[in-house]
């Protein structure tokens, strides 16, 4: 699935932190994929996690002194590096981000200017900072608060700022108040895109109490035919699995016919084959595109409410009538208090439920809490034939590891103690059925077949699993489709630049787990009865 459209959008937020709950609830609920910050009004000395949003990279740029500071928060999917500005700024507070997505280079700059300033040194500003950035990108979108009012277009310093930004191709595209209070309504907030650039949506969003101004928010069109992070979700639907009629076909398999094949591998091949036929019929494999659903606590009233402060917010705009304001200042209180006590109840509830496996579960899906990020590959870094060869290459250093030290201590300190030779025994079906029960991990791997589905096919599977198992320990083998695995890169921190930077994580097929914990737990009862293992053995 390619990805086409870039959500942008950006806050005056007048202190980050003062509500920041409320911040994080309209991010979750907007989704956009990059939010820009104004008057953040943070600190050298608050640290980045305490601003942090799950699913989020957040960069900044703090005010020496009290008060001002920008930020950005970007999507963890996207690639980007910090643009450095040349120039000092004293009338803006300024941050550029270089961008690369379906191989365009976009330039995205959060700015603010300072009102103690004149409005000539703040465009000169800008001004310079466009020209530096024009020359390496190949689109620029730039927004913020610039306390220029774009209702009052015979102001002398609209007339200069639209003359500038006419000059360099760029067009303002929010057409709507965004700071709106009882006695006044201008346009400050902007997002300057190219001239020639379709926008597909632009508008204002309420923030209702989280500050005076609004959101402003575009859905910017990239063009590409590259490919990109898909939200497509493909599983098992078990939601009409029936037990019952699951059985009766599964018994109705011939069976028999396995255990008369001579070679372990076609074995293999028959179970795997009609295991997941069988599956495919009673729980087929099923796409859906990920919807993001309403909190838990967004209950009917809620949205009741929601609804009334915005339609009263739009009434307020066109009559600009003090009544029409106040009405509209007491639905946003009542509202805001009403998501908040319902918030309370929800959390409460669940904690009282002292259901401690799912409780994390619920918290994620509050989204009140910070969560450690599950870092994703970036797409400079996502070519599988090249994560291969990476990967394949790292292995090649092992070869130079001297063995000689650790097989010479075994073979000098340990010789005395093998009063038998090991070999692997046969199994049966309750250790079978005991490590299929013990096994956590429900990963997929090549086999196509799951734990969850193989217990479901519990106790009648088990004597054929056992066969398979006590075959390849007659005939020394390890099957073949057991030797391979899905591999999966999962970077080592949250910022990857080379492939070096990527862990390989194997998922290997459900059955070969089930063969290993069989060979390693004879293996493990042998060393320990002769005492082989020295105490100074660690893992590796």
């Amino acid at each position: 699935m390619s990805r086409n459209i870039l959500g942008i959008a950006h806050l005056n937020a007048q202190s980050l932190r003062n509500n920041f709950s409320e911040f994080k609830d309209l991010a979750f609920e907007c989704n956009f994929d990059i939010i820009g910050i104004t008057e953040t009004w943070l600190s050298p000395e608050v640290p980045s996690d305490a601003v942090h949003i799950n699913g989020y990279k957040f960069i900044r740029k703090d005010r020496v002194a009290r008060g001002g500071g920008v930020g950005i928060y970007v999507k963890s999917e996207f690639v980007f590096s910090i643009l450095e500005q040349s120039e000092s700024h004293s009338a803006s507070e300024q941050l550029w981000i270089l961008l690369k997505i379906n191989r365009i280079q976009l330039a995205l700059g959060i700015l603010y200017r300072r009102q103690e300033f004149g409005c000539d040194v703040f465009l000169s500003e800008l001004e310079n900072s466009v020209v530096s950035v024009l020359p390496i990108t190949d689109e620029i979108v730039c927004l913020g608060d610039f306390n220029i009012n774009m209702l009052n277009l015979n102001n002398r310093d609209t007339l200069k700022y639209t003359t500038m930004i006419d000059f360099f191709s760029l067009k303002q595209i929010i057409q709507e108040p965004t700071r709106v209070t009882r006695t006044t309504s201008t346009l400050i907030d902007h997002i300057l895109v190219s001239e020639g650039k379709v926008i597909i949506e632009c508008g204002v969003i309420g923030s209702h109490g989280l500050s005076d101004h609004c959101l402003i928010y575009c859905q910017y069109p990239l063009h590409s035919n590259v490919e990109m992070k898909s939200h497509l979700h493909t599983y098992r639907d078990f939601n009409r699995f029936n037990q019952k009629t699951f059985d009766a076909d599964l018994q109705a398999i011939p069976w028999h016919l396995m255990i008369h094949l001579r070679d372990v591998n076609d074995k293999i091949h028959f179970l795997n084959a009609n295991l997941t036929e069988l599956f495919n019929i009673h729980a087929p494999i099923r796409t859906i595109k990920i919807v993001k659903k309403n909190p838990p606590w967004m209950t009917d009233n809620i949205k009741f409410m929601i609804k009334l402060r915005n339609k009263s917010l739009v009434k307020f705009k066109r009559t600009l009538k003090d009544t029409d304001w106040n009405y509209y200042k007491q639905l946003r209180n009542y509202t805001t208090f009403a998501v908040k006590q319902e918030k309370k109840a929800y959390i409460e509830f669940r904690l009282n439920q002292n259901k401690h496996k799912t409780l994390w579960q619920d918290l994620n899906r509050t989204n009140i809490y910070t969560k450690a990020e599950s870092h994703e590959v970036p797409i400079h870094l996502s070519d599988p034939n090249k994560i291969n060869e990476a990967f394949v290459n790292s292995s090649k250093s092992l070869s130079t590891v001297n063995f000689n030290n650790l097989i010479r201590f075994y073979c000098e300190d340990f010789p005395q103690k093998f009063g038998t030779n090991f070999q692997f025994s046969l199994t049966d079906g309750q250790a079978i059925l005991k490590i299929l029960s013990n096994i956590k991990s429900n990963a997929v791997g090549t086999d196509e077949l799951s734990i969850k589905m193989l217990r479901l096919c519990c106790p009648f599977i088990v004597p054929y699993v056992t066969h398979i198992i006590n075959s390849c320990i007659i005939d020394s083998i390890f099957p073949d489709s057991w030797k391979t695995a899905k591999v999966i890169p999962v970077p080592k921190s949250n910022a990857p630049t080379d492939y070096k930077d990527l862990r390989p994580i194997s998922i290997l097929p459900c059955l070969s787990k089930v063969f290993e914990k069989i060979m390693m737990t004879q293996m493990q009862s042998y060393m320990q009865s002769i005492d082989i293992i020295p105490e100074t053995q660690s893992g590796f």
